[in-house]
């Protein structure tokens, strides 16, 4: 699998940062899983130090959520000249599970926050009480269980990115932390499915997999960057079990199915044939396609992307969940 890097570039913060206000990085990342050494951040810094109209936003939301003894930083601490003009963000949703309580914090520049503050007080309601105290109960509580839960999170990408890189036309970056995959689908683009459909961005990719096998996913596009699209495994299992399930049946007729994705001459398109159903399904609100409680567990990951290499087998009712 060739290298690829979803990081921002010190080459590429010299070039716009006169014309910059703002510079956002999230680490470790939505949707990649990229996430920024103290090295990656020192050279990011370098130049950013020498813009001094620049503000930093940084989102370390995803911070406890990083696998192979990779370290995570924050480019303040990393830089301290940079702390004047930095805003550090994070929450309670994704590092401690707590995404239902609606808890995050922000820590600056004592002018920027109480701007922030003032914003958020005319737009939302202020974070519940009790979801205060359950934030400073888990802040403060014991911390061990990250550890466990990050190793479970790894367990499970290394399976699905094994899986993902053996079908064919896929290629998955192996990411550093967070709990999303991005693979690109570069070698499917110009193929078409079984019946005749022609691949030719991410965004029809996608469809095809949800009009497909019922799989919802994310097409690169929405996030600035073709040919990919993101596969969310906050409810991934790594499946094991003594005898074979079903699921593992459905993935050997993937990977035999997947030849069917073929190149194929194709006569002109006529666009105003291409609303079909899938159009119209994954722009709606994403929980709305799937069944209350049914996630796609981590054996079926692989029909998942095979499906638009033409995979069947899958019951309409299974899905993947949306994030």
């Amino acid at each position: 699998m060739r290298s690829m890097s979803y990081h921002l570039r010190r080459v590429s913060v010299r070039r716009y940062a006169a014309r910059t206000r703002m510079v956002i990085l999230n680490s470790p990342n939505n949707p990649s899983g990229a996430a920024y050494s103290a090295r990656d951040l020192a050279a990011l810094a370098e130049v950013l130090v020498r813009h001094p109209d620049v503000v930093v936003l940084t989102d370390e939301i995803y911070e406890h959520l990083v696998y192979d003894g990779f370290e995570t930083a924050s480019i303040a601490a990393v830089d301290p000249r940079l702390a004047p003009r930095t805003i550090t963000c994070n929450g309670m949703a994704k590092g401690y599970g707590m995404t239902g309580w609606r808890i995050g914090f922000a820590g600056g520049p004592r002018e920027l926050i109480r701007a922030i503050a003032d914003l958020q007080s005319q737009n939302v309601n202020a974070p519940s009480t009790i979801g205060q105290h359950a934030a400073v109960a888990a802040l403060d509580g014991p911390q061990a269980y990250l550890a466990e839960r990050a190793a479970a999170y790894q367990a499970r990408r290394d399976l699905a990115v094994a899986r993902l890189d053996a079908i064919p036309g896929l290629a998955c970056h192996r990411p550093e932390g967070a709990f999303y995959l991005f693979p690109s689908c570069a070698g499917v683009i110009g193929k078409c499915t079984p019946d005749g459909r022609r691949i030719d961005t991410d965004f029809d990719f996608v469809t095809a997999l949800l009009d497909a096998e019922a799989v919802a996913t994310v097409h690169g596009g929405a996030f600035g960057l073709s040919p990919h699209f993101r596969i969310a495994g906050d409810r991934l299992s790594t499946g094991r079990c003594a005898a074979p399930r079903p699921g593992h049946a459905r993935l050997r007729r993937a990977h035999a199915a997947a030849g069917g994705l073929r190149l194929r001459r194709q006569p002109a398109i006529d666009r105003r044939r291409l609303s079909w159903p899938g159009h119209r399904r994954i722009a709606a609100d994403p929980p709305a396609l799937g069944s209350p409680g049914r996630s796609l567990p981590a054996r079926d990951l692989q029909l998942a992307c095979g499906a638009a290499a033409g995979a069947a087998g899958v019951r309409p009712a299974r899905y993947a969940r949306a994030c």
